[in-house]
């Protein structure tokens, strides 16, 4: 049940596992907030990321380059 599923609620029980977010600050389905709530709710490692969009879901086009760098260091420091 997907209205039953809030994240906030199992992120924190997750850890030590590496958790990051990459949102749209403009995300046209889903507000940044969301991903800011997720953020605070997780525990480290955690990080947050934010790329200037607005399409949900194409963070990643907004600048590939920067984020698999991003994403690849985050993951090799933490795994």
């Amino acid at each position: 049940d997907m209205d039953a599923l809030n994240p906030e609620d199992i992120l924190a029980g997750i850890a030590p596992r590496p958790v990051a977010f990459i949102h749209c600050t403009d995300d046209n389905l889903i507000n940044y907030s969301h991903s800011e709530r997720n953020y605070f709710a997780a525990k480290e490692p955690k990080a947050l990321w934010q790329a200037s969009c607005k399409i949900h879901a194409r963070a990643w086009q907004s600048d590939s380059v920067s984020l698999e760098k991003r994403i690849v260091d985050y993951y090799l420091r933490y795994l």
